[in-house]
């Protein structure tokens, strides 16, 4: 999904050689990375009956299954008008997509 959201995707490995540590995609990039790799292994380990590596990686995934989200949370709440608010030329509509209900509220 990060490789889609780029420009210019087949540019997408720039964003392991080189670093810009002021930027959140470059953590995103990684964590974006590592936690499905994470995941896999975990369920390999788990399906194999390799109880001990499997705890292991699934003590390492809870950190990076928060950073993760986290991450994705921090890159939303960055949009302009959030994914909840009101757009300035319709008060009355909203930015959901129109398969969501209407809320009260």
């Amino acid at each position: 999904m990060l490789i889609i959201d780029l420009e210019q995707p087949p540019r997408f490995w720039h964003l392991f050689l080189y670093l810009n540590l002021k930027s959140p995609i470059t953590y995103g990039s990684f964590l974006l990375t590592l936690y499905p790799i994470n995941g896999l292994i975990y369920a390999w380990f788990l399906f194999k009956g390799n109880a001990r590596l499997a705890k292991i990686l699934g003590l390492i995934g809870i950190p990076l299954a928060i950073a993760t989200h986290g991450y994705t949370g921090f890159i939303l709440a960055l949009g302009k008008e959030g994914f909840s608010g009101p757009r300035p030329s319709c008060p009355r509509c909203s930015s959901y997509p129109p398969w969501f209900p209407a809320w009260p509220w």
